[in-house]
């Protein structure tokens, strides 16, 4: 038999029995202590006591480990980095609500699911070489890439997590590439002009720009012609 109690922090049990099986089957049921019989009232308060500590302890955690998963979720969610977690079966365990945008899914779509049927066209990437290393070496990994399914570049930091999954932050810079190579084109247009190169291989270069800014979607050409 057991005796239950309550405490301010929730249920404990001792198991009262005088042999060997009642010890196995108490805290095979999940119980807190045992005591053998014959016991003291004074024995049994101490016993009780020092239960009704150790539940207070666990709950004390388990109210800490609660705070600190609802901090680490604001914060996951308040960054700009998109935000990925998987576990070693490659399920989502978690996405922020950034990962929500760029991805164009919902998360209840996301959780629970293998992250490679989420995401077939990923099969075959670089992304797919690297996510699939961060997670066997268990080192980080940073990668910049384009994604041609989601329509731009992406920066990447792949991390692995003491649980045994892996945890991904990742944000486009398709538009931060574009300005880069934008005032890269016109720096170098600028310098061959100044050089006094000939306007043919000034105008390739603003040529080879633009298409650069059009992410492959246009292709440029110069034509010059004179006046006969």
């Amino acid at each position: 038999p057991g005796k239950q109690f309550a405490g301010a922090e929730g249920f404990g049990q001792i198991v009262v029995g005088a042999g060997s099986e009642a010890f196995d089957a108490g805290f095979l049921a999940g119980a807190d202590d045992y005591l053998t019989k014959p016991f003291s009232t004074r024995e049994l308060l101490a016993r009780v006591q020092g239960t009704l500590a150790l539940a207070q302890l666990r709950a004390e955690a388990a109210r800490r480990e609660q705070e600190f998963q609802a901090h680490t979720a604001n914060i996951l969610e308040s960054i700009d980095e998109a935000f990925v977690a998987v576990d070693e079966e490659w399920r989502i365990t978690y996405c922020n609500a950034r990962a929500e945008q760029i991805y164009g899914k919902r998360r209840e779509d996301l959780l629970g699911q293998n992250f490679w049927e989420v995401f077939p066209e990923a099969r075959g990437t670089i992304f797919e070489r690297e996510y699939r290393r961060v997670m066997s070496t268990r080192e980080p990994i940073f990668l910049e890439a384009r994604f041609v399914p989601l329509g731009g570049w992406f920066e990447v930091n792949g991390r692995p997590l003491s649980t045994g999954g892996v945890a991904f932050y990742f944000r486009d810079v398709t538009e931060k590439r574009k300005a880069a190579a934008l005032v890269a084109g016109q720096k170098q247009a600028l310098e061959l002009a100044v050089d006094g190169s000939p306007l043919n291989s000034i105008l390739d270069i603003l040529a080879r720009t633009a298409e650069l800014q059009s992410d492959g979607q246009i292709s440029a050409c110069v034509l010059l012609l004179d006046s006969n």
